[in-house]
């Protein structure tokens, strides 16, 4: 209903109004969904330009850490394609003739709002769109003061892996043994990941966050063309006494001498929690890659130091 479309004088135009007013209270008296009055159609109002950004609660933006290019387990690599979130704002209006969205603050109540719902309730022109872009009717509800207050302003864009892959997640620590710098061929390198859940508190579209990531699978590369996992196994510190079992099962013995490095891509996989929320599980998984190991690579060769032993 577009009361400035009829050219009647005043008084016979507040006449007309009040005559439509009541035979849409008749009509809206029979459900709470019926829209009691057309909302304007110059509703030019744009949803609060909030580029979506993810920050660390500290303030700092996340930057992201030495990402692999692939990721593990399944989750794609840092230049994944997955969609990003979009930030919706909505806006709830009274619905009644002459509100309209961008000066929700001088919104007047009409009998035509008040008979669509039942008491307490209003019925309210319910307005949303993506962050900058202009808004758009989507439907009518029946809210009192506060449910509209509280359903007003932006909603939780959601939390993908390309945010997990923003976040400065740490790089697993690396444990070579021996650990003096060399291996010599023939003889196994034992390797150690050392990795931990963590938790970082980010800021997602003015969202309190809590982003749990959790280290679910290493992969090694030993520097002379092999790759060992991904595997579950983190490897243990060599312990004395034990043999050939003094080790975990991320061992690699190599067959030439010569100069390598040694790299560590450790796998994570990430939940979070919105404003205090339970967790929920992110879709796909976070590689980050350690600094590669210099080590010397020995080879050992039998060479006699002195005479023979007579017995």
């Amino acid at each position: 209903m577009i009361i400035s479309a009829l050219r009647l004088p005043d008084r016979r135009a507040a006449v007309v109004a009040w005559v439509v007013g009541v035979a849409l209270v008749l009509l809206g008296s029979s459900g709470a969904s019926t829209v009691a009055a057309a909302p304007p159609r110059d509703a030019s109002a744009h949803a609060d330009d909030d580029a979506f950004e993810l920050r660390l609660r500290d303030g700092a933006p996340a930057t992201p850490g030495p990402h692999a290019g692939g990721g593990g387990g399944g989750g794609g690599g840092a230049g994944s394609t997955a969609p990003r979130p979009v930030v919706e704002v909505v806006k709830h209006v009274i619905a009644c003739p002459g509100n309209r969205v961008d000066t929700p603050s001088e919104a007047v109540v009409c009998t035509q709002a008040a008979a669509a719902c039942d008491p307490p309730r209003l019925l309210h022109w319910r307005y949303a769109a993506p962050a900058g872009q202009p808004l758009r009717l989507d439907g009518t509800r029946c809210l009192t003061a506060a449910e509209a207050a509280a359903g007003d302003g932006a909603a939780f864009p959601g939390f993908t892996v390309d945010e997990l892959r923003r976040l400065p997640l740490p790089p697993g620590g690396v444990l070579l043994e021996p650990g003096n710098g060399y291996a010599l061929t023939g003889v196994p390198l034992n390797a150690v990941a050392e990795a931990a859940a963590l938790v970082l508190p980010a800021d997602v579209a003015g969202f309190a966050v809590q982003v749990r990531a959790t280290p679910v699978s290493y992969t090694w590369d030993f520097g002379d063309g092999t790759v060992l996992g991904p595997t579950a196994d983190p490897g243990s510190p060599w312990e004395p006494g034990r043999g050939e079992d003094a080790a975990g099962g991320t061992r690699h013995t190599y067959l030439r001498g010569g100069a390598v490095a040694v790299v560590l891509t450790t796998t994570y996989a990430g939940e979070f929690s919105v404003d205090g929320g339970p967790f929920q599980p992110v879709v796909g998984t976070a590689a980050v890659a350690s600094p590669a190991v210099p080590l010397g690579v020995l080879e050992g060769r039998g060479a006699l130091v002195g005479g023979a032993t007579r017995r």
